[in-house]
């Protein structure tokens, strides 16, 4: 879900994908190679690569167009906010078609004229029998076209820079690094191709009392020795309210009690994940009169030693 309407700018990083060209060939005409030379073998009708292209400053030629790049934008919620879902406003700069020559770079009322020396191609070939060796056009600077009178806004290059801001849905169960893509949302294509896409990378701000385990939430649940040793009810947080927990008697100190169903939601549904209580058996820093005398009649009476059943090999 999103909107689209102009904002302030905002700082987005931007990740240069390599997005497949459109040659409008079939999967069994195309051939990708790995070009280091100025000039590279050209099998076919393949046309330059985009690397090659990048590496030598040459603008992209592709018959259907190149698709833009994706885009990247980070964001950051609540843990609360992370488990119920959640609309964000997400600002981002993107490279747009210039709105005044619509991309074309060329001044209103006049259009860009085929190149004269490679006739619109791009490339100029050197026919070896099966091979050609091609290179660039020098001319065009691999564009098939030239620009005589160049848009004065965007000065002949056909695009601008503009911010916009889109309202993204952040699904409930997101977690840290849950990532998002919006469709076309990206940098649009060149040459008539299609837009990149948006991706929303969300930072969730963890919480002071759960701990996330996929889609298990764990919390620590203090208890006393007497609870612990006898047997107790007690109460304890969850995402949804206070729920009673029973704690059985002879619990061990790190103990993990399991409440179905009361973690967080699964990102790609079939319910919640659960509640994992993990018991922390406290002991008093300073005693009563009576809870020390309680105690020292409990060590009396105490048949067990822990140490002898632990360092016995």
């Amino acid at each position: 879900k999103y909107q689209e309407e102009s904002t302030k700018v905002s700082s987005v990083s931007v990740s240069r994908r390599a997005a497949a060209p459109h040659f409008g060939q079939s999967t069994s005409d195309r051939v990708r190679t790995e070009f280091s030379a100025e000039q590279y073998v050209h099998i076919g009708d393949t046309n330059m690569d985009r690397h090659y292209a990048e590496r030598n400053g040459f603008a992209y030629f592709y018959p259907d167009g190149e698709r833009g790049a994706d885009l990247e934008a980070h964001v950051s919620i609540s843990f609360d906010d992370s488990l119920k879902g959640v609309e964000v406003r997400v600002p981002v700069e993107v490279e747009t078609a210039c709105h005044t020559c619509g991309g074309s770079g060329a001044e209103p009322g006049t259009a860009p004229i085929v190149c004269p020396q490679c006739g619109g191609r791009g490339v100029l070939s050197d026919s070896h029998g099966l091979f050609a060796l091609q290179q660039p056009c020098p001319r065009c600077r691999g564009n098939g076209t030239i620009v005589e009178h160049p848009c004065k806004t965007c000065r002949g290059t056909g695009r601008e820079r503009a911010t916009k801001r889109y309202t993204v849905k952040i699904p409930a169960g997101a977690k840290d690094g849950t990532r998002i893509r919006l469709k076309g949302r990206g940098e649009a294509g060149r040459h008539g191709g299609p837009a990149g896409d948006l991706w929303v990378v969300t930072h969730v701000t963890p919480s002071p009392l759960y701990e996330r385990r996929g889609s298990d939430l764990v919390i620590d649940v203090p208890v006393t020795y007497p609870e612990a040793a006898l047997g107790a009810t007690v109460e304890v947080p969850t995402p949804d309210g206070k729920i009673s927990l029973k704690v059985p008697a002879g619990s061990q100190d790190g103990k993990l009690l399991k409440v179905k169903g009361r973690g967080a939601p699964k990102l790609k549904g079939g319910g919640r994940g659960d509640l994992l209580a993990r018991l922390k058996v406290t002991v008093p820093k300073k005693l009563t009169k009576q809870e020390r005398e309680a105690l020292e009649a409990l060590q009396q009476a105490s048949r067990e030693d822990p140490r002898e059943e632990a360092f016995t090999s």
